[in-house]
C-alpha cells in the first residue's frame, strides 16, 4: 500500500527518477517513487556518456554498474540517405568512456539501488493523465510535500490506484 504522505514524491522510475530519488534520501529526505511499469521494462538502448559518471558515483551506483558488463562505446556511425558520418567519444576527464547500455537492465540497477538506499518504491501505479503533471520544486526539511516529475512530456501525476485494465 502507498503512504498517504511522503516529503518528496518522485514520478517515474527511469534513470532520471531513481537518480534523484536516489540522491534526496542520501541527503535525509522521505522520498517515494511511483512507476507505472514493472522492471525490468522494455526501453530501447542508448549510449552512457562518461559525462554520466560523477552522477553516478555521487548516488552510489557506479560499482553496480561497473559490475554490469556494458559494452564500451567508442562512438557512433550514422547514415541518413547519401550522407554518412561518423561521431567519436572522446573519453571524459577521468579516462573514461561511454557504454552502450541494455536500458532495462540499466533502469533495474538504478531503481533497485534506490530501493536499497531507502526509497519507498512503488511499481505498477497507475497514471492520472487528466492530472497536470507536477513540476520539480526544492524540497524543504520541514516536511512541505513535494512532487518531482522527470519523465519529460509523459510524466503526469498519479493515482494510488493499482495498474490494471484501463
Amino acid at each position: 500500500m502507498i503512504r498517504q504522505k511522503t516529503t518528496v514524491l518522485v514520478i517515474g522510475g527511469g534513470p532520471a527518477g531513481s537518480t534523484a530519488a536516489t540522491l534526496l534520501v542520501q541527503q535525509g529526505y522521505d522520498v517515494t517513487l511511483l512507476e507505472r511499469d514493472f522492471f525490468p521494462r522494455y526501453h530501447i538502448g542508448e549510449s552512457l556518456l562518461p559525462s554520466c559518471r560523477p552522477i553516478l558515483k555521487l548516488s552510489g551506483v557506479w560499482p553496480k554498474v561497473a559490475a554490469a558488463g556494458f559494452r564500451p562505446k567508442g562512438g557512433a556511425y550514422y547514415f541518413w540517405g547519401d550522407e554518412e558520418w561518423e561521431v567519436r567519444f572522446p573519453p571524459g576527464r577521468d579516462g573514461s568512456n561511454a557504454w552502450q547500455v541494455v536500458r532495462s537492465e540499466f533502469d533495474k540497477l538504478l531503481l533497485d539501488h534506490a530501493r536499497e538506499a531507502g526509497v519507498e518504491v512503488h511499481e505498477a501505479s497507475r497514471s492520472n493523465r487528466s492530472a497536470s503533471p507536477p513540476t520539480a520544486a526544492r524540497p524543504t526539511r520541514r516536511g512541505s510535500p513535494t512532487a518531482v516529475s522527470p519523465g519529460g512530456s509523459a510524466a503526469t501525476s498519479c493515482s494510488t490506484r493499482p495498474a490494471g485494465p484501463a
